[in-house]
């Protein structure tokens, strides 16, 4: 059932927002309703747009949380590799199995050489 919708109460709307934990959707509350107002977006495009912010908030936190967990000693990324130093794999090729595209194929691959350049 959907009942007449009041004007906007900026305290129990912070309120339902922290109660329901949607904390990035909360943090950019300011932000998000200037854009609207510049923009002037239809109401499923503001809606979609909040939830694709607190969905990608969420999943950064969780794989955070995550590597956390992992305790590895070092976070390395494909951004930070220095792709002069091991001149045997091309830096597009790397890129390009980053995309796992291989795996939606259902192909394999097959990675041979030692782990460490020092061995």
């Amino acid at each position: 059932m959907i009942r007449t919708i009041a004007p906007a109460d900026r305290a129990r709307l912070e309120q339902g927002l922290k109660r329901l934990k949607l904390r990035r959707i909360r943090e950019m509350l300011d932000a998000v309703s200037e854009l609207a107002l510049q923009e002037e977006p239809s109401y499923l495009d503001f809606l979609g747009y909040l939830v694709d912010a607190e969905v990608e908030a969420r999943e950064a936190t969780q794989r955070d949380k995550r590597l956390k967990a992992a305790r590895f000693p070092m976070l390395r990324t494909l951004d930070s590799f220095d792709f002069s130093f091991q001149t045997s794999v091309s830096a597009q090729t790397i890129r390009d199995l980053a995309t796992l595209q291989f795996v939606e194929a259902h192909e394999s691959l097959v990675l041979l050489g030692p782990p460490d350049p020092a061995t």
